[in-house]
């Protein structure tokens, strides 16, 4: 079973577009808002824009 995002974790995201998927990507992106019932999120980019909108079943849990 798939580890539960929740905010404050470190998440890969998973591009609805293939062109903008990359190869060996890392985390990016740290939740800091859940909403509509844990279903979207905001995040937080490393480059300090927060960004609304964001699947949360596209995640991946960080595990590092």
């Amino acid at each position: 079973m798939a580890k539960r995002i929740k905010v404050g974790d470190r998440v890969y995201y998973r591009a609805p577009r293939i062109k903008d998927r990359k190869k060996g990507s890392k985390p990016e992106f740290t939740v800091v808002e859940l909403y509509y019932g844990g279903t979207m999120a905001k995040v937080k980019h490393d480059n300090g824009y927060i960004y609304s909108g964001y699947i949360v079943s596209n995640m991946t849990k960080y595990e590092g």
